[in-house]
């Protein structure tokens, strides 16, 4: 019993946590051009992606698409400190680091990711007029939103 009331408690804290997180949406200030390839699931140009002389992705060779990507920079120390100001911590000037996130479109009536602005397809959705609102794909999430993480 003692277990099931553990975790029970702790789903509902963690339910607790996401909803007082999504209030906290990202609020799509930085946006830029990216490469995305979608097979690999990774921004090509970054550390883990790169792009051939043809323009294609290193990885697995397939072309990757022109995306708009939301951009926020965090700044963080070496005890793992984290701030969306740059500065000092721990005695030490704090590093910055991009954090990247595609840009995508959420029905606002189902939550149904679409590729494009516009109405939803879904026959609900539609037949109310629901239209796709353009959102951070880690919306909600530190640093596009919801808290930083304590150290």
């Amino acid at each position: 019993m003692k277990l099931a009331s553990c975790t029970l408690l702790a789903l509902a804290m963690a339910v607790g946590v996401r909803a007082q997180d999504k209030a906290k949406d990202c609020d799509l200030k930085t946006i830029e051009t990216g490469v995305w390839c979608p097979d690999c699931k990774c921004f090509c140009g970054d550390t883990d992606c790169a792009l051939d002389e043809k323009g294609n992705c290193t990885k697995c060779g397939e072309a990757p698409e022109k995306v708009e990507i939301c951009v926020k920079t965090v700044y963080s120390c070496a005890c793992g400190h984290q701030s969306l100001e740059a500065g000092t911590h721990c005695e030490e000037e704090m590093q910055p680091t991009r954090v990247k996130a595609l840009v995508v479109y959420k029905c606002e009536g189902c939550g149904a990711t679409l590729d494009k602005d516009g109405a939803c397809t879904a026959e609900a959705c539609a037949k109310a007029g629901k239209k796709a609102k353009k959102v951070c794909d880690k919306s909600g999430t530190w640093p596009h939103g919801g808290s930083a993480p304590t150290k």
